[in-house]
């Protein structure tokens, strides 16, 4: 045998063992960290969720108010919380301190009013506590593999769309980096067929991105229409504002019921109750027009994905238009059409980033 070739060979193999020594090393350690972080979600199961969910199986669903049980089974649930509140999520947390302070008040008004007024805001906040750590509870059966149960309210739709992107991504890559280690072991002894596998690696790469953008930039124009609304309705500037303040409203107050086309929203006065329609919010009952929460809901399911994307073109030319637009309302200014206050808000914003 040739020399070369036998010198060749046994340093291929001598790569070739350190990159398998290095990825076995990996693959251990991978598998470390995700037994560690499986056996702290057994573990927050075990200590506090599960537990809970036994409680809300035996009494809360039954329910609505939680004044309406026994004291010592309310001082059980406290307990519950009060020795596991580590176990929780942070917003769960941070809310069940809410929820124990107007309890503390509860137990210690001394009148009628006052009672009937902690006594409704502990069931309201408690209301908001129990589906914030039964979702939590979902997800940790999903990340442990256990079966989940189909009445507690699921996860957000927005996020199954993240997972859904991400899950290609990383099948994308994975195929891309298998192809490249093919080119680098095969093209020393097949020098065209490297060439062949850099030509369909090429290709797979950019057939992935055409897919991309095509899935995200290539809609064309503006479709709002959902639930009984007009969809012109959406265009007028009282409801732009909803759609911008919409995009304010935090993921994780957010309960989706996709096949029932509705949510409920965690708010600055409890839990709103949402569907495409209607809503239990006070911008709603006032105006009866689609608020931000029924945006958020038109948003998660899908309704809005055709809204203005930013465009380069369209945005120089808007900005090249702006100096004629002042002088339009400066023009308007002096002509007692609109006050000074307003003129200045609008040279302010047209100018802002």
């Amino acid at each position: 045998m040739d020399p070369n070739i036998t010198a060749f060979a046994s340093v291929i193999v001598s790569f070739l063992s350190v990159v398998c020594s290095v990825v076995v090393v990996y693959l251990h350690h991978a598998n470390d960290v995700k037994m560690y972080k499986l056996n702290i979600c057994r573990e927050r199961l075990d200590k506090m969720y599960i537990p809970f969910y036994r409680v809300y199986c035996a009494s809360l669903s039954s329910i609505d108010r939680l004044t309406d049980l026994d004291a010592e089974s309310i001082n059980r649930i406290f307990d519950l919380f009060i020795e596991n509140i580590n176990y929780l999520d942070t917003i769960s947390q941070a809310y069940y301190c809410k929820v124990f302070s107007t309890y503390i008040n509860w137990t210690a008004s001394d009148n009628s009013d006052s009672h009937e007024y902690y006594s409704n805001q502990l069931n309201q906040f408690f209301n908001v506590l129990t589906k914030l750590v039964l979702v939590e509870y979902n997800q940790l059966l999903k990340k442990c593999h256990l079966p989940r149960s189909l009445q507690l309210p699921v996860e957000n739709v927005s996020e199954s769309k993240k997972t859904n992107i991400n899950t290609n991504a990383i099948v994308s890559t994975t195929a891309a980096i298998k192809q490249t280690a093919i080119v680098v072991i095969v093209s020393p002894f097949f020098p065209y067929f490297q060439h062949i596998l850099l030509f369909r690696l090429l290709f797979c790469y950019n057939n992935h991105n055409s897919r991309t953008r095509t899935d995200y930039y290539s809609r064309g124009g503006v479709k709002m229409n959902f639930g009984n609304w007009d969809e012109e309705l959406h265009k007028d500037p009282e409801q732009l504002k909803r759609i911008c303040t919409m995009q304010r409203i935090k993921p994780e107050n957010v309960t989706i019921f996709p096949e029932e086309e509705r949510a409920q929203i965690i708010g600055t006065d409890g839990v709103y109750d949402v569907t495409l329609n209607t809503c239990t919010c006070v911008d709603f009952f006032v105006r009866r027009q689609p608020c931000k929460h029924i945006y958020k809901l038109a948003s998660e399911l899908g309704y809005l994905e055709d809204l203005p994307k930013p465009n380069r073109k369209a945005a120089k030319a808007f900005k090249e238009s702006i100096p004629s637009e002042i002088e339009h309302f400066k023009e308007a200014y002096f002509n007692g059409a609109i006050s000074i206050e307003k003129f200045n808000k609008i040279v302010n914003a047209l100018n802002s980033k």
